[in-house]
């Protein structure tokens, strides 16, 4: 992330009015969490153009980072509207019912931005989610499945993935999925946790006493070691 946020930088500074790298640049800071970085250069775009599509979806994600979900819906129903074929558009339309606990809303949304982009990593994973609210676990599952094999080195997604089985007793599936998670980064203390669960639902003991001491060891305040 670093790398690409120096890039973009170096980009528009040689090119100031260069559209596609502000609506970028902007884009990766809210990913980063950086609002308040984001919220000068996207007020840029939209005095620009006040319809920009980028900067309205942008704009709506500061939004929600105010926690002022109902301002973000208000926005992005309005471009849903304007650009229907906006996948992103969508998609954090979703967000913002999930947000104030609306999830058959927020399904319809994530749904249409997957229909849009079927591969799209932040769709499949909204729609994991807000299935996992719904109370329909084989309906999860599938999500899940389908967001690791779009993200296969994303530890993340296996241990949600492995979540889900875990809650369905399918142990041994949700082992096959903590092993890589643990393989792609060992220290995770959640993983860690998460295979202590999968060896005590198993009954073999020793190895989640081990699993666990290995999560205290590497970060005895996780708060998925103090849940």
């Amino acid at each position: 992330p670093d790398a690409a946020l120096a890039e973009y930088r170096r980009g528009l500074s040689l090119d100031p009015k260069q559209d596609e790298i502000k609506n970028h640049l902007v884009a990766l800071l809210l990913d980063l969490g950086k609002v308040q970085d984001a919220g000068p250069l996207n007020k840029e775009i939209l005095k620009q153009d006040p319809l920009s599509v980028d900067g309205r979806i942008a704009q709506a994600r500061i939004l929600m980072a105010e926690q002022k979900a109902g301002e973000a819906r208000t926005t992005l129903q309005q471009v849903s509207k304007d650009a229907p074929d906006s996948a992103q558009g969508h998609y954090f339309l979703g967000l913002s019912f999930q947000e104030e606990g609306q999830f058959q809303q927020a399904r319809q949304e994530m749904e249409r931005a997957l229909g849009l982009s079927p591969d799209m990593p932040l769709a499949l994973h909204g729609l994991t989610i807000v299935s996992l609210n719904l109370g329909d676990l084989q309906l999860a599952e599938g999500y899940g499945l389908r967001s690791v094999n779009a993200q296969p080195n994303n530890p993340g997604e296996r241990a949600l993935l492995a979540s889900i089985l875990l809650r369905e007793t399918k142990i041994a599936d949700a082992m096959k999925q903590l092993d890589v998670a643990e393989k792609l980064d060992p220290q995770n203390p959640r993983v860690h946790v998460m295979l202590a669960q999968a060896y005590s639902a198993g009954k073999h003991f020793p190895e989640a006493d081990k699993e666990f001491a290995q999560a205290t060891s590497i970060d005895p305040k996780s708060p998925d070691i103090l849940s």
